[in-house]
């Protein structure tokens, strides 16, 4: 699992862009690295629409899940499965920000 935290206050930037774990590695680099190392997606930007470019179908969407409460020790439940909050690696990484 993956060790981060969330940022302190700071205005006018989103919670994805500035949490990071430990190191300091951003929570979007965080997300890129699970989809590349885990899933063995390539992903050109952290905007690529993952469903338009046919990177993400329903068995791959399952296994991000898991990886996604393994990595970022998070629950992701049934109520959480908005298909808008898994479209991108910016969209992903905001919605573990919102978990924590």
């Amino acid at each position: 699992m993956t060790d981060w935290r969330p940022p302190g206050k700071v205005v006018g930037e989103d919670a994805a862009d500035v949490m990071t774990n430990a190191d300091g590695t951003p929570l979007q680099d965080l997300v890129l690295r699970l989809l590349t190392d885990r899933l063995n997606l390539q992903v050109a930007s952290p905007e690529t629409d993952l469903l338009e470019a046919g990177l993400l179908d329903s068995l791959t969407f399952v296994q991000l899940l898991v990886h996604i409460e393994q990595e970022f020790g998070v629950t992701v439940s049934p109520g959480d499965l908005d298909i808008e909050n898994f479209r991108s690696v910016s969209e992903i990484a905001r919605f573990v920000a919102t978990c924590k």
